[in-house]
């Protein structure tokens, strides 16, 4: 027994030790360290199965006794062999999934890239679209290829911020081309430098023909020293107009260098703010969510709630009016070489509807317009119904142009008053409240056929008369 704890203690042990090799950025040996990580933590229960069950004397022997004693009676034994077969199905089943589920994840990398047709980049094995965002210490020991299947090169080119860079001979801010096999030409910084600060940007690379030719194939590469912002957006906000506070979120997604500092903010007023940050480190990393961990690929969110007057998060708040302008600002820490900053806007109309007016009541309904704002300003409006017992009726109406709503579903002979809010992609103020007075219903004596009923209304009765 004590020999099988000590054997099992080698895969089992083992599957850690890998574990701390999988940080290892470098895509053709992570991906091996990782699938062997997979595969002995996913097959201890089998280790498991061969060092107490199959290799051990005691429990061989403990089997085949059950086996003599459950031959003594048939049916014991042919319940137990269907149990027998019951379990070694599932972990057939189990294994078989593991292995499954193992080869599609593979034949999906496999299956997407190269494509079979169409200009793409190429790094390390893997196909990234237009746009796609590259650190230079990563295109240092491999370079960044930009292919063109089935084609012949023919004075393709690739373009950066500081103009053409050279293939197979010079460089442009240390960014260096050369050509390959078909249509593929590859840029790399050279290993003996870094990317020149002129060179930091957006790159073209046009194939087969050079970037000039109307008809040549281009995409778009960003190459970039110590730490990008690679997105800044919005996400979840509102449809329904009709809830109220909003709620939504910010995305900032940072990507290169591992030290860093990052805030968002709205004006003056830092909503998040994060200093000495450290990807590689347990400790000194801030809360964000590691998207890729090769690329120190991070993304920070802050929840952002509306009242129509203030932005808050958490205990932080701001007031504003109209357009919502949040900024991201990621530098790389400490030398704060590169700065980067990327603003988004929420749109938000930044005064309330004129001439809020009753148009026609009912005893269950009410009718208002208002003069609507112009097209540019508002996408729609909502109306709020409120009493003093706190009864509401809130009706969103899409279109700029419609400046007419009727509330329905009120309660008889009762007061309320009305606003309303244009709206963009939140909602803006709110126009001074207008009170309505829902109508009363009238009965008279006349009106009713006492041999159909047990009610009789008299018409002296006052109290029924508005």
């Amino acid at each position: 027994m004590v020999a099988s704890f000590i054997s099992i203690l080698i895969p089992f042990g083992l599957t850690w030790v890998l574990a701390i090799f999988t940080f290892i950025t470098k895509p053709s040996v992570s991906y091996v360290i990782q699938f062997f990580f997979c595969f002995f933590n996913a097959f201890q229960g089998f280790f498991i199965f061969l060092f107490f069950i199959v290799f051990n004397s005691e429990s061989r022997n403990a089997w085949n006794f059950c086996r003599e004693s459950v031959s003594k009676d048939k049916m014991q034994s042919t319940a137990t062999q269907a149990r027998t077969n019951i379990h070694a199905a599932m972990m057939a089943v189990s294994v078989l999934m593991v292995f499954v589920i193992w080869s599609l994840s593979v034949s999906e990398v496999i299956s997407q890239c190269p494509p079979s047709s169409g200009i793409y980049l190429r790094h390390n094995g893997n196909c990234y679209t237009n746009g796609s965002y590259f650190w230079d210490q990563s295109i240092r020991p491999t370079p960044l290829e930009c292919v063109l299947p089935g084609a012949t090169l023919n004075g393709g080119q690739w373009i950066g911020p500081n103009g053409v860079v050279p293939c197979d001979s010079g460089n442009n801010a240390n960014v260096q081309c050369n050509t390959g096999s078909g249509a593929n030409l590859s840029v790399h910084v050279n290993p003996s430098g870094y990317l020149g600060t002129d060179g930091d940007g957006q790159y073209m690379c046009c194939l087969p023909t050079a970037c000039s030719d109307p008809n040549t194939n281009i995409i778009f590469a960003n190459i970039f020293n110590f730490a990008e912002i690679k997105s800044f957006t919005v996400a979840d906000l509102p449809s329904d107009m009709t809830v109220y506070p909003q709620e939504y979120k910010l995305n900032c997604t940072k990507i290169g260098h591992w030290r860093y500092n990052i805030s968002m903010s709205i004006g003056s007023t830092a909503l998040a703010n994060y200093t000495n940050c450290d990807d590689r480190s347990i400790t000194d990393n801030c809360p964000g969510t590691v998207l890729v961990s090769s690329t120190h690929t991070v993304r920070y969110t802050v929840n952002i709630r509306w009242d129509g007057m203030n932005v808050s998060s958490g205990s932080i708040s701001q007031s504003t009016t109209g357009d919502q302008m949040y900024q991201c600002r990621v530098a790389d820490h400490p030398d704060g070489n590169e700065v980067r900053i990327r603003n988004v806007i929420i749109k938000v109309p930044a005064t309330a509807p004129s001439s809020l007016t009753e148009v026609n009541k009912t005893a269950t309904t009410i009718t208002v317009s208002w003069t609507a704002l112009d097209s540019s300003d508002a996408d729609g409006y909502v109306v709020n119904v409120t009493s003093d017992t706190d009864t509401m009726q809130t009706v969103q109406a899409e279109g700029n142009s419609n400046n007419i709503v009727t509330v329905n579903g009120l309660i008889v002979n009762t007061t309320y008053n009305v606003t309303v809010r244009a709206y963009q992609q939140l909602l803006g103020p709110a126009t001074s409240a207008i009170s309505v007075q829902t109508s009363s219903i009238y009965c008279s004596s006349e009106s009713i056929d006492s041999s159909r009923g047990t009610f009789v209304w008299p018409e002296t009765d006052s109290n029924m008369r508005a």
